[in-house]
């Protein structure tokens, strides 16, 4: 795979968490820090890479990481402070005998990896405080929108663990870079939300030895005739509709999939299936409301999920192809659907995952009540996913 061809992403490193006094073990098996490492010299970027300043950034990350084309990294600090950088290829193995220095409200460095092929992890250590930072979208060429869903804060003050869970758009077409890569992170289990058309349409590829789970969480709503009326209602829309009378509608219709989603929980509470991949055709909606449940069940509050939700709109729009605007615009010559419709239809909106759990809320009373009764996710279920899934 020529990385130097590819569309790198930002990322989103949000990973504060207490460690009691200093970088101690943790329940993610981190290494205890010694006093004293290896102070090495910073490389400060005038100009980081990446756009951080984007405004469709909202999980307000205090740093930013990001993966550049050559495979080495650059972080960026937004907040005033100093942190020590420490550094490795997974989050048990930071070298805690060498670190770098991170001061200065956006300043920016540059830390080589010493192992291309590989993905780095890092801890920030300041005072009391450790930050467990990664790239949040992986480099995969053929895929889109896959992102790492670590580093979340939780209502509590915890954080979601990096390299468990990710999510994404359709698999098809993996570059053998991207299976290689795909197996380098520890990837086990793929949950393929799509309907069987699309399936057929675009069967996934994944490297050997991982297991494909298909569970068809709104696949009704993906056969072709549906789609034409999808396409239907396009046609009429107006400047400013913001898709809530029909991406809203579907969303409401994921508080009857109650018996899918306890498929993927089932999945989620099984620590052999770790790594966990779920996917849907674009990664934005199916793909988007799982994500919302499983972290609402992590106890991430709501409007931190909207925010997640919403990073589609950047990761989607950031890989888009030479040309993508052009062959909209054709798309929405040819069957007579306005440009702001198309546009719209390809990225998402919070009122759309809004509307969804305001439907459960109706139905089952709470969202609680909605994990417990349909989903089987109890109390002790959701001490378990904690458990495994927060640091």
């Amino acid at each position: 795979m020529n990385l130097t061809q590819k569309l790198m992403t930002a990322t989103i490193a949000l990973a504060l968490a207490s460690c009691g006094g200093g970088a101690k073990e943790s329940n993610n098996n981190e290494q205890e820090a010694p006093k004293g490492p290896e102070m090495l010299t910073a490389n400060v970027v005038a100009s980081p890479a990446e756009d951080i300043n984007n405004p469709k950034y909202t999980l307000k990350e205090t740093i930013y990481v990001n993966r550049l084309a050559d495979s080495n990294y650059e972080l960026t600090l937004k907040k005033d402070g100093s942190y020590n950088i420490f550094s490795g290829c997974c989050v048990k193995n930071i070298d805690w005998t060498k670190a770098t220095e991170l001061k200065g409200k956006e300043t920016t460095i540059r830390i080589d990896n010493p192992q291309p092929s590989k993905r780095m992890f890092f801890a920030a250590v300041s005072g009391a405080d450790t930050l467990y930072l990664s790239e949040r979208e992986l480099d995969i060429e053929k895929s889109i929108n896959v992102r790492d869903l670590g580093g979340i804060r939780t209502k509590d003050g915890k954080y979601t663990k990096w390299g468990l869970v990710y999510r994404s758009g359709a698999l098809p077409e993996l570059t053998d870079a991207d299976k290689a890569y795909l197996k380098e992170v520890g990837l086990k289990t793929i949950i393929d939300l799509r309907s069987d058309h699309e399936i057929e349409m675009q069967p996934d590829t994944y490297p050997e030895g991982t297991e494909w789970v298909n569970i068809q969480l709104g696949g009704e709503n993906t056969n072709p005739n549906d789609i034409k009326k999808m396409m239907d209602a396009m046609k009429t829309m107006k400047e400013g509709d913001d898709g809530s009378s029909m991406m809203g509608e579907f969303g409401k219709k994921f508080a009857e999939r109650g018996d899918l989603f306890k498929e993927e929980f089932d999945i989620f509470l099984n620590p052999e299936k770790q790594s966990i991949l779920f996917h849907c055709t674009a990664g934005k909606d199916r793909a988007g409301h799982t994500s919302a449940m499983f972290l609402y069940a992590l106890g991430v509050d709501l409007e931190t999920i909207y925010d997640e939700y919403e990073l589609s709109n950047y990761f989607r729009s950031k890989k888009q192809q030479p040309g993508g605007d052009e062959q909209m615009k054709q798309v929405a010559a040819k069957y007579g659907i306005p440009e702001h419709a198309l546009k719209m239809m390809n990225g998402v909106n919070r009122n759309w995952l809004k509307m969804f759990f305001e439907e459960v809320e109706s139905k089952f009373g709470s969202i609680d009540n909605f994990l417990e009764q349909e989903l089987g996710v109890d109390e002790a279920a959701k001490q378990k996913l904690r458990e495994m899934y927060l640091q």
